[in-house]
């Protein structure tokens, strides 16, 4: 009887650890960090980053960036606020700037509260995109890492400190 009741504890807690790491995240990796995004006083999302290893996050390395919806959004909004941001902070061509348009309409549907986008960063030009678990795109393009990531862990974030905080540094 006793082992049956360890077991059951044992099952427990390996379990609760299993459902707080999404099913896209690989086995190993790290929760660096988390930020909560909040514009004019409404909730957006919550964000986690995760990491390889729990050294210093390099923006360099593999990584992924989990946002969990707090509100619905349509694909659209998504899209257009993404390649804004990106266009913001990197500069974009014209052309580019359709370009990934197009492609991240492919990438993200409507979202409600709950939904889950993951994207993680493979290579310098390489990231994938989950949507509540399930792949939904492979974004291919140069340096697409640093343009997409730019958003929430680069140095033209518009939030700094939840920047900060993603990275788990003060």
């Amino acid at each position: 009887m006793n082992k049956f009741f360890i077991f059951l504890f044992i099952w427990c807690v390996l379990s609760a650890a299993y459902v707080a790491r999404p099913l896209e995240i690989p086995i190993g990796w790290q929760k660096r960090g988390e930020a909560t995004t909040v514009l004019f006083g409404f909730t957006l999302y919550r964000g986690i980053l995760y990491t390889q290893s729990a050294k210093v996050f390099d923006k360099n390395s593999k990584y992924a960036l989990s946002l969990e919806y707090l509100r619905e959004f349509k694909a659209t909004t998504l899209v257009k606020a993404t390649v804004k941001e990106i266009r913001r902070t990197k500069g974009l061509s014209a052309e580019d700037f359709e370009d990934l348009k197009f492609e991240l309409m492919q990438c993200f549907v409507n979202v409600k509260a709950g939904d889950r986008i993951t994207a993680i960063a493979r290579n310098a030009n390489k990231i994938n995109i989950f949507y509540n678990g399930t792949k939904r795109c492979d974004l291919e393009r140069t340096n697409i890492r640093n343009q997409f990531f730019g958003i929430w862990l680069g140095d033209k974030t518009r939030d700094a400190k939840g920047s900060a905080r993603l990275k788990g540094t003060p």
